[in-house]
């Protein structure tokens, strides 16, 4: 039984491995009702790690099994040290992830980022279930949303950006340099 769990579980991130990395999507501002659901999440369903001198904040959607949030978490503080204020919703990709996103997001506020940081750098965590249905709201923003993997990041303005970017591409993207339309990851590039 537990080498078949396994087996589905490592499915499940080969899954969002080729959401992350090579079906890289975007939806066009013009045609974006996004920027309403976004304004609509309440700040209890969000960790939020600000910008000291924020100029832009993005939203994304999370797992702290998914390697590719991993791996943008790890650079968490090149977006803070460049103005972007990033704000983490939860989205378990399995049902091992509800317990240890709900003691994330169902911890006290001032705590909040340090069970974060612990769950995605250490993959070190006490998962603990509680009454706040943290997930079931954050999913309904989900759906609203189109969020099928993660991470999914969200503009301020609308724009989605399913997969993982560098934080220097996602700062060339917002600061002009970088169409968010044309991007493609590397290893996709001619």
């Amino acid at each position: 039984m537990m080498r078949w769990m396994a087996i589905c579980f490592m499915s499940l991130l080969t899954i969002s491995l080729a959401v992350s990395e090579d079906k890289i999507t975007y939806q066009a501002i013009e045609n974006s009702p996004n920027k309403t659901v976004l304004d609509k999440i309440d700040t209890e369903l969000l960790v939020i790690y600000p910008a000291e001198n924020e100029r832009y904040t993005i939203t994304v959607f999370t797992d702290v099994f998914c390697p590719y949030c991993r791996k943008l978490h790890q650079n968490l503080n090149e977006f803070t040290d460049n103005g972007i204020t990033v704000r983490y919703a939860p989205f378990p990709l399995t049902r091992d992830s509800n317990p240890v996103l709900e003691s994330i997001w169902c911890a006290a506020k001032d705590q909040q980022q340090f069970l974060m940081d612990v769950a995605m750098l250490e993959l070190k965590f006490k998962a603990r279930s509680c009454d706040f249905l943290v997930i079931d709201e954050a999913r309904k923003f989900s759906k609203e949303l189109n969020v099928y993997g993660t991470p999914s990041i969200f503009l301020e303005d609308g724009r989605k950006v399913s997969g993982f970017m560098s934080p220097t591409e996602i700062i060339d993207g917002l600061e002009g340099r970088l169409n968010f339309d044309e991007w493609r990851p590397a290893h996709m590039r001619k």
